[in-house]
């Protein structure tokens, strides 16, 4: 096991980490004794009676795996950790929850079984178990996990909402009621309780409590989106279709509209009922657990629990669309790509959020380097839409990072055409166009783009920072390009890339000491870019400061530049170690560099944001 998992690059970080914090413990006699009689912390008190580093090396492995969000080896170290320490209650709470966040239900079962009867309070092995006991339909079992009190009031309240909803699963509504009614009256947690106390009314027929439930609870959240459907829908089993139209209008009227709050829209327009959002009490107890998880991944330290929350909602309901499609997000922000496409390709076809999860997995398996894969799922959806501007658009990136620059260009231009009356949304299309026709040698064809892009939409900083940069190398329209890369720069000041190419373009027309003002700042926005790093060491060599010159080339040498920029650094640098001034000097008098790449990155990386 051990080796497979070193097959992965930034596994061996992770098992080089490790064997480095082994290798820096303490080994005192006294140490050892604190080992051996277990009176110490969680890591002291990992090495077992026999002196076996193992175990230690295994949960040390797990922390650091964890940290770099690699949940699923996290997993395996400490499930390793636990074959050789099984009653260990740090390692068995962190195997629990890594089980419980990868998905994996029937270890943490296990696990959490274990860990409660060693921690009886445990908040979120008993908020497991409560669902793992309610699946099977023994209420009283998932009642009395849940029952436990904690002295955290987030796990508290979803615990007692859960709870609530047993008793609309016991068919006991009043008992449900009057839990939702003892519950915190905190600001804070007003919006769970009347949010759920909707709900349960609306699944029991209580549409008096049900309706001012939601105006409060939508009074204090109007932008969410959760919320804004299962209002509209309870609107509509109302018959009050109005006031459905004007909660959902706001969503759709978005420059990117709620996927759900359109279709929910549109089924409306054509006169159909869609019915409520939470029918039972399942869907009710997976609703909390999302409402927590959901909100969670908006708190850059409560990652981690979002994902066991959004696990517990699929557990309960698997058929939980917004939810998987949730969980994929979480797993994208922790670069866990493979699981990433793994949860977008479970979001169900026939839900609203289907396309943007066919979409999204397509990035994520071009990020995997799995591009053919990406390319055919796109093309099987541009089958069912043609003129489909997104997937048009995809396609394009794609092939233009491939390098297959024609058939990027041809993509590019079937969505170009389908835009009957081009504005801003257009605009992007042809800046794609554009960098692709330059990246093919077609320079002539890429400027008409450039400047088209710009005609629609002049405050694209991207656009400004390619088309001005691209003249400055050519030496041609020298003010102009001038113009429009400080217009870049005023519009993206914190940009490095972009500030890169001011400082650049002053080289590039041997004014040195503006070229050092602007690319020091742009070292300072993007200080482990090798290239601006190599551009400030020759801005600085040409106004005299040979030491800083070196320093900087040797910087650059170390973040890893591209193979075509790595012998040429070297040679700079070998040079001006020898003083060989002449030598330095020949090799800036050659061939210019050109910035076109880092622009081009600069649009990949926006762009990436789109999908």
């Amino acid at each position: 096991m051990f080796n497979a998992f070193l097959t992965h690059p930034s596994r061996i970080l992770i098992a080089a980490a490790a064997i480095v914090a082994v290798a820096t413990l303490p080994v005192s006699a006294q140490d050892d004794k604190k080992i051996k009689d277990k009176s110490v912390g969680p890591v002291e008190m990992l090495e077992d009676d026999r002196g076996d580093s193992t175990l230690l090396g295994s949960y040390l492995s797990g922390r650091v795996a964890r940290s770099a969000k690699d949940n699923d080896a996290a997993a395996r170290f400490y499930s390793e950790a636990l074959e050789r320490d099984a009653g260990n209650k740090f390692i068995l709470e962190e195997a629990f929850q890594l089980s419980l966040a990868t998905g994996d239900s029937a270890q943490a079962k296990t696990l959490a079984l274990r860990l409660i009867k060693v921690e009886p309070a445990h908040k979120l092995g008993r908020m497991f178990l409560g669902a793992e006991a309610f699946n099977r339909g023994d209420y009283k079992a998932s009642e009395n996990y849940f029952r436990n009190k904690t002295r955290e009031p987030l796990a508290d309240m979803a615990a007692s909402i859960a709870r609530a909803w047993v008793q609309i699963a016991k068919n006991r509504p009043n008992d449900a009621f009057k839990i939702m009614d003892g519950l915190s009256k905190q600001e804070w947690a007003q919006y769970f309780e009347r949010y759920h106390t909707a709900l349960m009314a609306d699944v029991v027929g209580r549409p008096k409590t049900s309706r001012p439930a939601f105006a409060a609870a939508y009074k204090r959240s109007m932008r969410n989106p959760r919320l804004a459907e299962a209002y509209a829908r309870h609107a509509i089993a109302s018959q009050d279709r109005g006031l459905a139209e004007k909660i959902l209008a706001p969503l759709v009227a978005r420059a990117l509209p709620n996927p759900n709050a359109k279709a929910l829209l549109d089924e409306i327009a054509l006169g159909g009922a869609p019915g409520l959002m939470v029918t039972n009490a399942k869907q009710g107890i997976a609703e909390i657990f999302y409402g927590i998880g959901e909100a969670l991944t908006t708190d850059s330290a409560g990652g981690d629990l979002a994902l066991s929350y959004l696990q517990l909602a699929l557990m309960v309901n698997p058929d939980f669309s917004v939810a998987r499609y949730t969980l994929a997000e979480l797993y994208d922000a922790f670069k866990s790509y493979e699981m990433s496409a793994s949860a977008f390709e479970k979001v169900p076809e026939n839900s609203p959020l289907w396309f943007s999860a066919q979409m999204r997995k397509a990035f994520q398996l071009h990020t995997l380097e799995r591009s053919p894969e990406a390319q055919e799922l796109l093309k099987s959806l541009l089958v069912r839409d043609p003129q489909n501007l997104q997937i048009l658009q995809a396609l394009g990136t794609i092939l233009r990072g491939e390098k297959k620059y024609e058939d990027a260009v041809r993509y590019y231009t079937i969505a170009i055409d389908a835009v009957t009356a081009p504005d801003r949304r257009a605009a992007q299309l042809y800046y794609n166009r554009a960098v692709a026709y330059e990246r093919w040698k077609q320079w002539p064809k890429a400027e008409v783009d450039f400047k088209k892009s710009l005609e629609l939409d002049g405050e694209q900083a991207q656009v400004l920072n390619y088309l001005g940069y691209s003249w400055v190398d050519m030496n041609m329209n020298i003010k102009e390009a001038m113009s429009l890369i400080k217009k870049a720069v005023a519009l993206k000041p914190a940009d490095g890339f972009i500030v890169d190419s001011l400082g650049w373009a002053y080289y590039r027309q041997r004014q040195y000491k503006q070229a050092v003002k602007h690319l020091d700042r742009a070292v300072e926005l993007q200080p482990e870019d090798p290239v601006i790093n190599d551009h400030l060491g020759d801005a600085f060599w040409r106004v005299g400061r040979r030491r800083e010159a070196k320093f900087q080339w040797s910087l650059a040498l170390t973040l890893n530049p591209e193979p075509e920029d790595l012998g040429t650094i070297r040679r700079k640098l070998q040079y001006a170690k020898s003083n060989n001034i002449l030598g330095v000097t020949a090799i800036l008098n050659q061939d210019w560099v050109s910035t076109m790449t880092r622009a081009e990155r600069v649009f990949a990386k926006a762009l990436a944001k789109q999908f």
